[in-house]
Formats: C-alpha cells, sequence, structure tokens
C-alpha cells in the first residue's frame, strides 16, 4: 500500500452515499486518475463545519483496488500537526470537493476502483465556541466530538 502525507482534517457527517437523511451525506462523484470529488449535503438544524475537505488523508491499495480518503481525526495527529481549514456549509447546502491525490495516482491495472470516504465535520456552534482558546483545546474537543460521514462507491475512473 502506498500513503501519502496530508494534513489529516475531520470532518463530521452522518449519511451515507445516495441517502438522503437528517444529517449530512457524503457522496463520492467521480474518480480520476489524479483526483476524486466528493460531494456534501447538509440536512441538519444548523450550519456545520467541514474540517479540511479538500485535503484529505489518502491511501492507495492498487492490489485491491482500493482507494480510502479521510479527515477523520485520530491520536496519530499530533498536536503540532493540528492546523485545519475550516469550511463552512450552511442547512441545506451542498458543496463539491475536488482532492488532487498527488503524489499518488489511480493505475489504468484496474477498471473499477472502490472508493470510501470518511469525512468529518462539526456543529459551528462547537466551532464558535473555540475562539480565543488554543488549538490543543480544540484538538481535543475534536478527537472526542467528531461526526463521521461515510460513502463507498465502485466506479470507473476517468482518464
Amino acid at each position: 500500500m502506498k500513503r501519502a502525507g496530508a494534513l489529516i482534517v475531520l470532518l463530521t457527517v452522518n449519511g451515507s452515499c445516495g441517502q438522503r437523511s437528517s444529517g449530512v451525506t457524503l457522496n463520492v462523484i467521480a474518480a480520476e486518475r489524479n483526483a476524486v470529488t466528493v460531494g456534501v449535503r447538509n440536512d441538519t438544524a444548523g450550519d456545520v463545519v467541514l474540517l479540511s475537505p479538500i485535503a484529505p488523508s489518502r491511501l492507495v491499495d492498487e492490489g485491491q483496488c482500493r482507494l480510502t480518503l479521510s479527515t477523520k481525526i485520530d491520536h496519530q495527529i499530533r498536536p503540532f500537526a493540528f492546523a485545519p481549514t475550516l469550511v463552512v456549509l450552511a442547512r441545506g447546502g451542498e458543496m463539491r470537493f475536488r482532492s488532487i491525490l498527488d503524489p499518488l495516482l489511480l493505475s489504468g491495472g484496474c477498471s473499477r476502483w472502490s472508493v470510501s470516504a470518511e469525512y468529518a465535520y462539526l456543529s459551528r456552534d462547537e466551532v464558535e465556541g473555540f475562539r480565543g482558546r488554543t488549538s490543543e483545546d480544540f484538538r481535543q474537543y475534536v478527537l472526542k466530538h467528531q461526526q463521521i460521514a461515510t460513502a463507498t462507491v465502485t466506479l470507473a475512473v476517468r482518464d
């Protein structure tokens, strides 16, 4: 397996591929050799904050034709490396993110790839409660309270 170094970001989402819910829905829309497009919809009662949705960690398993994208924060993310980009998604809103896989590529040896994504989010109110506090306080909060949306789809990769 190849692993690319990237700031792991937390985008908590409740939901699954292609399903409507009262939470946040994540969909893998398309895959190219060097990028994947992911869509997020917010069906919660308020705004949510996605953590670094454009720069997920990436794990490619060419032998199994699998790609995993993740913004989930775990204990391996050291305090000095925790600097997420916060993206607000308004209630009822939708966004698309194109995540570049560089330096990784999805090889042409697989006609179809299984792409899994897990993105983390928090409510806007939770994030605003951390204004003026340390990033370590925020990291500790995220570790305990992040919500995760997942989606898995098998699709052909476009050139």
